[in-house]
């Protein structure tokens, strides 16, 4: 009597597993939908250069998944291919910064600018707009073409590099990296060294050598000096301090694979002196990693940063990462002049350099 009863549930289950088969297979395009569905619907999206926001919005459209009249892909891209792509989601993200940023103006009175930290609660929004802070408006919207992997020690103090796979393969050339704002901590520095080929050339102001981190076996690739980062050059100071541009003509260099750079609030100067520099030629820097401080709100509010921001855009430097550094706000110290999120780690990939081992295959 169980094995038949056995049998008759065996039975049941298989006719139902055939029913359910069957009703996938005759809906499947509502199911799995066809590349044409998809692009039917992605036509509802529209790009925020076309879009009008409603009344009392801020929020930006979706992102459209392929142009109408971009044809349909097969296979992997190329590295042209991939970089155009992330082109285009980036200028999305610009085009969407440029909205929101008028719209705030437009829908605050007597607002001359976009604060950067304003708001401490929810309701202190104006009604219908996004919930942001300044970071919202410079998202890592351009995609590394290679792989990103985080080097260097756990949490605050390590850097993220576009493409640490590429500099690992090289051989012939040396890969050439500056680092500026060393303090006690050179791991970074020691995974850089015996990972690749690397030479670095390393700066700060505040302590007399690298940390203990660095091994002897990698001294004769390593070069310290103290010294710091300025808009101008201070010789005679003591320290001294140098531009970039200064410091590449004292070591023969012509360009810069590797730029990390922690200068706590002295990177805005050194970068518009950067800029001067190199006005109307190609920045010679293959990708930056620095951390960015907004503790001076009086000489760097928001009108200040995004200028700075878009005119390192305008060199063809992309954000590819973003980590926001919490460790002053969970340490909550009440010394502190403010517990926004203040310090974040920024990836930039330089899309206009010739020499850049990432745009090449």
């Amino acid at each position: 009597m169980g094995v038949r009863a056995t049998r008759g549930v065996n039975a049941w289950f298989y006719c139902a597993s055939a029913l359910f088969l069957f009703i996938v297979f005759s809906h499947r395009d509502a199911v799995l939908p066809s590349r044409a569905r998809l692009s039917v619907m992605s036509s509802s999206f529209r790009h925020p250069s076309n879009h009008k926001p409603a009344t009392g919005t801020q929020s930006a459209p979706g992102f459209p998944l392929h142009d109408a009249d971009e044809p349909v892909r097969k296979g992997p891209l190329d590295i042209t291919q991939r970089v155009a792509r992330s082109e285009k989601a980036w200028q999305f993200s610009v085009d969407t910064r440029h909205m929101v940023r008028d719209n705030y103006l437009a829908m605050t009175p007597g607002a001359v600018e976009v604060p950067l930290f304003d708001r401490q609660r929810l309701p202190d929004f104006p009604g219908g707009s996004a919930y942001y802070t300044v970071w919202d408006f410079f998202p890592p919207a351009f995609s590394c073409p290679w792989d990103i992997q985080r080097v260097g020690r756990f949490a605050d103090g390590g850097k993220w590099v576009c493409g640490m796979s590429r500099y690992e393969e090289r051989e012939v050339e040396t890969t050439i990296i500056y680092s500026f704002g060393v303090e006690q901590d050179s791991a970074f520095e020691e995974a850089m060294l015996s990972r690749t080929n690397a030479e670095i050339f390393a700066y700060d102001f505040t302590v007399d050598d690298f940390g203990t981190q660095l091994t002897q076996a990698h001294r004769d690739r390593s070069h310290f000096m103290k010294i710091g980062l300025s808009g101008e050059d201070k010789l005679t100071a003591v320290p001294p301090f140098y531009t970039l541009s200064s410091l590449m003509r004292v070591n023969g260099h012509s360009y810069i694979d590797i730029l990390k750079i922690d200068v706590e609030g002295s990177e805005y100067d050194a970068f518009d002196r950067l800029m001067d520099d190199f006005e109307g030629q190609d920045l010679p820097i293959g990708q930056i990693m620095i951390e960015i401080h907004l503790f001076d709100d009086e000489n760097v509010g928001f009108g200040r940063f995004y200028d700075w921001w878009e005119r390192l855009e305008s060199f063809g430097m992309r954000p590819t990462w973003l980590e926001v550094n919490l460790i002053q706000i969970t340490l909550r110290d009440p010394n502190a002049p403010s517990h926004d999120p203040r310090c974040t780690e920024i990836v930039w990939v330089n899309t206009k350099d010739p020499r850049s081992i990432l745009l090449k295959e």
